[in-house]
């Protein structure tokens, strides 16, 4: 029997250690293998959704989030699950993380008919230039694409031809100048009175050239800015909201009031920019989100159901993420919080490589990027081993909780893992990227199956289509031998 040293044992107990966690952790692997690639679903053509519309479809809200801005799939297979939550369960809105104004000309002009009656389809100009006008703002991409085009198309027609109601809202608080001229230009139709006191007011703005950079600097000099004004104008519509609405359309009265809220918000956002804490400004934007759903669902007749698109940090509950620590919430945790959690369904998005339209600084050109293979240890490198390993297709989709339903553990269905509700970071790519550092700065922490109810995988993922009035496109695709270093 060999003669061990104090020290030598040590060393052979720290071996053993060492062994015994590597075999835990193999174990480990191979359990959430075998139970991913057991339950997941595939995703061909749609017709394998199924079960995930089940699971989600007895909640009030639906929110389907994007791993990216400008990624293909994701818009993808957002409108195909919106399509069949509209069709098959009585969903009747789609509310996006883009601008108000511009979501409300695509209503007006394409998707509400002016006579409440049946709407022709081959008026009103063509899709692609109804988004290119309304979408104007950096980054138009977003939203002018031949993705929502698809979309649109479909819900102009399902309104035209099967008696929809369907509508697409804006949730954002960036238009500060659109969201005033839309103010104006409706209550000069409806109440002239109203509306010169109220351009009285927001003449305050008027030195600013329709610039939120211009107004940002200016409020170092000025702190007070415009802030009074926007309030001033937004009370006085409140005011006077019963006497209009008697006498006016409710869908027009709705986006006045509407618009005016999102100048006060969004003054308050760009001051938030330039004075708050690191999370005020975001703060200000997700709670102006969950107050216009709030809004929108209180507006929409017999309590029908409400999709949003919008990124993964802002639909995923923001306390199974590091956000918590920062000190900043989101539109997905806060609906949790307002609806109650059976009243809302949360779907994330990832990809482990593919590519991505985005741009390297913000107002920049359009460049159509490499997204690289995900950072070791992530969820997004997790589900690509899991995916190789078990000869998983480049598409499917887990559950891991039917939303409203006492039924979670549906054998062959729902995926109930210890290991999915760890840390591990996971991709979030946003409108500017910067793939050759992004290991170090786009991977929010998260316990993935807290985050979300359901998640869809896309192995290798394609770059949005911009619409080709897009100018300054570049294709970054075609990497260099010396990336991502450049020497």
């Amino acid at each position: 029997m060999a003669n061990y040293t104090g020290a030598a044992m040590g060393a052979f107990e720290n071996e053993e250690i060492i062994l015994l966690r590597h075999r835990v952790r193999v174990a480990m692997a191979e359990e959430v293998l075998k139970e991913v690639a057991k339950r997941a679903v595939h995703l061909h053509d749609g017709s394998n959704l199924t079960y995930l519309l089940e699971a989600v479809s007895k909640a009030r809200v639906v929110m389907l989030g994007e791993a990216s801005h400008g990624t293909h799939d994701f818009y993808h297979w957002r409108s195909v699950i919106t399509q069949r939550l509209i069709e098959e369960y009585g969903f009747h809105f789609v509310a996006v993380e883009g601008d108000w104004p511009a979501a409300q000309t695509l209503n007006r002009e394409l998707l509400v008919p002016a006579s409440r009656g049946r709407l022709n389809v081959q008026q009103s100009g063509t899709i692609s230039e109804h988004l290119k006008k309304s979408f104007h703002r950096w980054p138009s991409w977003m939203w002018a694409n031949k993705e929502t085009e698809a979309f649109i198309d479909w819900a102009r027609h399902f309104n035209a031809n099967k008696g929809g109601a369907v509508r697409f809202y804006g949730l954002d608080i960036y238009s500060l100048f659109d969201s005033i001229d839309a103010v104006l230009t409706n209550l000069d139709k409806i109440k002239p009175p109203l509306a010169e006191k109220a351009r009285a007011q927001y003449a305050c703005f008027d030195p600013y050239g329709r610039d939120e950079q211009q107004y940002m600097n200016s409020l170092f000099e000025w702190p007070e800015g415009c802030k009074a004004q926007a309030i001033k104008v937004l009370h006085d519509l409140r005011r006077k909201h019963f006497e209009i609405r008697t006498e006016e359309d409710e869908d027009v009265v709705m986006d006045i009031v509407q618009n005016a809220k999102i100048a006060v918000g969004a003054e308050k956002y760009y001051r938030s920019v330039m004075f708050g804490k690191s999370p005020d400004s975001w703060n200000v934007r997700d709670t102006h989100m969950i107050d216009t759903l709030d809004m929108l669902l209180g507006h929409t007749p017999n309590k029908s159901g409400a999709i949003v698109w919008a990124h993964n940090t802002h639909i995923g509950d923001y306390r199974a993420t590091s956000m918590m620590k920062e000190g900043t919430v989101n539109l997905g945790g806060l609906a949790r919080e307002r609806y109650g959690e059976d009243a809302v369904a949360l779907v994330g998005f990832g990809t482990h490589r593919g590519s991505v339209i985005a741009s390297n600084k913000w107002g920049g050109r359009v460049q159509k990027m490499t997204v690289p293979a995900a950072k070791e240890g992530t969820f997004d490198d997790l589900f690509h081993r899991i995916t190789i390993a078990g000869s998983l297709p480049n598409q499917y989709y887990l559950v891991f909780r039917a939303v409203g339903t006492a039924e979670q553990k549906e054998e062959g269905k729902v995926v109930n893992l210890k290991e999915l509700a760890k840390w591990r970071g996971q991709r979030a790519i946003g409108v500017v990227y910067t793939p050759s550092t992004e290991r170090w700065g786009n991977y929010v922490p998260t316990q993935l199956s807290k985050r979300y109810d359901a998640f869809i995988f896309v192995d290798l993922s394609e770059a949005l289509r911009p619409l080709a009035h897009l100018e300054r496109y570049e294709d970054l695709t075609e990497i260099p031998e010396s990336w991502p270093m450049g020497v």
